[in-house]
Parts: C-alpha cells; structure tokens; sequence
C-alpha cells in the first residue's frame, strides 16, 4: 500500500541530487549582452477622444461626431485599417471638484483610438489635423521597427557570442578552458524593456544621432532605436590542453 510514496520520494530524492550535482560541478557564469541599433519604420499613436455635456444623449451625439471625424481622417490619410483600433468606450459622470467638493457637473464619453504609421510623410498633415478637431488630444507617438523580432534573434545571437567570448577571456587567466554550455538564460527584463508596452514607448524612446538630417517630408530628424538582449550562461570548466 505504501510503495507509491515511497518511490515518489525515492525518484525526488534522487533528482534532487542530480541537480545539485550538477550545480557543484566547477563552472564559470558570465552575461553576454548585446544592443543593436535600427532605424524605426512604424509610428504607433495613441489618440484619446473626449467631451462633455450637461445630457447625456448630447454627449453621445456629440462624441458620435468627434470619432467619425477621427476616423475619417485616418481613412483620408491613408492609414492601414488593419492597424487601426478603437478601445475603452465609456460613458460616465463629470465631476469638478469645487468649494471642498465633488460636484457633478454633467456626463463625458471617451474613446481611445491607437493605429500604426509607416508612410512618415503623413506625419505632419496627421499631426495638424488631429489638432484642428475638438476634443482630440493625442496621448503618445511611439517608435517601432517591423523587422524586431529578427533584429532581436541577431542582438540574441551576439549576446550569446559576447558571453562565449568573455568566459573564454576569463578562465584563460586562470589557467583553464570553458567546457560545453551547462546553463542558458534570457534576461527578459533588459530584452522586453523597450517593448514593455507594446503599444505605447514614450517620445524619448528614440535616440536622435548627431548627424541625422530632418527628412524634407516630414520635417522629422530619424534616429535610432536600440533592440537589446542580455543572457546568462554557464559553461563547465575544464583543465587546459597542453
């Protein structure tokens, strides 16, 4: 009745030491980081549209108007339909704070509209005619490039080299060589950084270079954008040849 358990316990206790077998085995741990450095071809915007009124059936009318208006810019422009979304639709009460106090003060309406730019000519009649519509405040322009996952599995490889390369260097001094990898790691943290939010990166995210001149269509200066990786690895050391 008891021999499950017990060979349960008997399998944990025999992996359990493995891995630490494993772990006592002299090796060496190093980061391998790599940054590569790409023009960005794709513009994420984020556009919020919001109004108020006294009713709310006004507020809806009114809101009806602003995000057709928005929309069809959008579509006069020439903007890829397909990288266009509209989110967080929502009706609600507008309050003030006055005299120590919320008060209300009729209803709102909000909607979020985000979609992707590739034609950077469009940027400036975008830009303007965004502002010439009421209730229209654009929330944040981002950079991207539509080759990053490629760019990133370079930037992974050379991390993975940088790594090699570095714990190479290292043992050499001391008198040993690096044996087969034991351990491989993503460092997300640093890799995902400058995607944590996909669909936003703040303006500062794109590095001006010195000398970029300003595009003539677009009066933009386009710089670069950094694509990371950063991985850990253990490699077993072994004696040197002689």
């Amino acid at each position: 009745m008891n021999k499950l358990p017990f060979l349960v316990f008997l399998c944990g206790s025999l992996t359990s030491g493995l891995l630490a077998d494993d772990i006592q085995l002299p090796h060496i741990s190093v980061f391998g980081t790599a940054v590569i450095e790409v023009v960005p071809d794709e513009m994420v915007w984020s556009v919020a549209v919001r109004n108020q009124n006294a009713k709310l059936e006004g507020v809806a009318e009114e809101h009806a108007k602003v995000v057709a208006s928005v929309l069809s810019l959008l579509k006069e422009l020439k903007v890829d339909e397909k990288k266009l979304q509209t989110s967080r639709m929502e009706f609600g009460e507008n309050r003030e704070y006055i005299a120590d106090s919320w008060v209300k003060s009729g209803y709102f309406a909000r909607t979020d509209v985000s979609f992707k730019l590739t034609d950077f000519s469009q940027y400036q009649p975008l830009w303007t005619g965004l502002a010439r519509i009421a209730g229209v405040s654009i929330e944040n322009v981002s950079y991207d490039n539509t080759k990053r996952i490629e760019h990133r599995r370079e930037a992974r490889r050379k991390a993975l080299d940088a790594a090699r390369e570095k714990a190479t260097e290292m043992v050499k001094v001391l008198g040993s060589e690096i044996g087969e990898p034991l351990l491989v790691e993503e460092d997300l943290s640093v890799s995902e950084g400058w995607q944590g939010n996909r669909a936003a990166q703040a303006m500062n995210n794109l590095r001006t270079v010195e000398d970029a001149e300003p595009r003539e269509d677009t009066q933009l200066a386009l710089g670069t954008i950094p694509i990371r990786a950063r991985v850990k690895v253990s490699f077993r050391l072994v004696a040197a040849q002689k």
